[in-house]
């Protein structure tokens, strides 16, 4: 699968962590397998994943531009369709860097004609049901529970383990994943 990241696919968040081995050497691919064996075994309804390369559009598609192999994370509950995830995963000698970037496709002019049809219809009756709401929260958790599970089944203890999230700053007490980081902290 082939994903672009352009100005019609934008990135909205970055979460990244940083495990520190005594030798990380094969754990990316190994992680990355372990992640997708954590989201099979999930079960979870309407969820979709598969082995994607990304390319990033640069400037004027020409210049700065990144490709990279990556996991697509997507739903495929119709609300959901236009919101995705990428799990990256980098050795950097013995670190291994795991990148989660959700990226949200821009909706065409009719889709955004609904969606304000729909929000204005909304004054009058509920916006989004509870069921809706709930999907959305149990699928985020999911991708962070994903790592923690495939973490576990490295089969080693990291030295150190570092989360950073690009919209709040680096702080191990700020991120959502206090078991994964309280685990390998002491």
């Amino acid at each position: 699968m082939l994903v672009k990241l352009n100005a019609q696919t934008t990135i909205t968040n970055r979460y990244y962590f940083t495990l520190w081995f005594e030798n990380a050497t094969g754990y990316s691919d190994k992680f990355l397998e372990e992640v997708k064996k954590a989201l099979e075994k999930s079960n979870f309804p309407q969820i979709a994943f598969k082995d994607a390369h990304v390319k990033s559009g640069g400037c004027l598609g020409l210049f700065g531009a990144e490709e990279f192999d990556a996991i697509h994370i997507s739903s495929d509950q119709a609300d959901l369709k236009e919101l995705g995830c990428l799990y990256k995963s980098s050795e950097f000698g013995n670190l291994l860097h795991l990148s989660l970037l959700f990226y949200t496709k821009k909706k065409g002019f009719f889709a955004m004609l609904i969606a304000i049809i729909k929000a204005i219809f909304s004054i009058f009756g509920k916006s989004s049901s509870i069921k809706e709401e709930e999907y959305k929260e149990v699928f985020n958790r999911l991708l962070f529970m994903s790592i923690d599970e495939a973490a576990g089944k490295l089969g080693v203890d990291p030295l150190q383990v570092e989360f950073d999230n690009r919209g709040s700053g680096s702080s191990k007490d700020s991120s959502g994943l206090a078991g994964l980081m309280n685990k390998f902290s002491s």
